[in-house]
């Protein structure tokens, strides 16, 4: 391969990693007062998405084949649960809110009001399991790009889907005075039992004004 040949691989350029969607199912989003605010404010400040990774079991077996020589053989297929997103936060504090309340509906009684029931229980796995959405955006370059897509609009180049997701924990919160000018974030963990990728073709009309998070 010559030097032009291999320069012309990189025609596309690189994926940007600060181009991203996270998106929340109607399960999650009812829980807010204002579930359209809650949508669009994550698109543009989920600080970080941490993706899971996957991996397969192996097993080594001696002379499978050839006496004296072992073979790796795969046995399970495991996903790299917990998916952590971490959020910068409104004054109204309207992502932490929603987000407790989905932790809180997973544990009845788990705001632990004074003066009210304070016993603990787990609820139904099927009323709190959902699924959460990661598309992977980048920037239109051709020309029929921006003519299918309008000039301010993204492609969309893969979706993750994390599938039966609970929400496992919200991490500790600091509050300082010298982080005076600092913008207040907090991380969710959350649990899925698999995830699925795929390589989406931008067929989506509502990503022509999707300029979205880690911006």
């Amino acid at each position: 391969m010559s030097y032009a040949e291999a320069i012309s691989l990189l025609n596309r350029g690189r994926a940007n990693p600060s181009d991203y969607q996270v998106i929340f199912p109607t399960l999650v989003t009812s829980l807010s007062p204002e579930p359209e605010e809650f949508n669009n404010y994550i698109s543009y400040f989920t600080r970080a998405a941490t993706l899971p990774g996957t991996s397969n079991s192996i097993l080594a077996l001696s002379g499978q084949e050839n006496i004296g020589i072992s073979r790796n053989v795969v046995t399970a297929k495991s996903f790299g649960s917990p998916a952590v997103f971490t959020f910068s936060d409104r004054s109204d504090l309207i992502i932490y809110n929603t987000l407790s309340a989905w932790m809180n509906l997973q544990v009845l009684n788990s705001g632990q009001d004074l003066g009210s029931n304070r016993n603990l229980r787990v609820n139904f796995y099927d009323s709190v399991k959902c699924d959460i959405i990661v598309h992977k955006l980048e920037q239109e370059r051709t020309t029929r790009e921006r003519r299918n897509n309008g000039n301010r609009g993204h492609l969309i180049t893969g979706t993750w889907r994390l599938i039966n997701c609970i929400p496992v924990g919200i991490e500790q919160t600091t509050l300082a005075v010298e982080s005076a000018d600092s913008l207040l974030d907090f991380t969710i963990s959350v649990g899925f039992e698999s995830f699925s990728y795929t390589k989406a073709e931008n067929t989506d009309p509502s990503v022509k004004s999707v300029i979205l998070g880690g911006r």
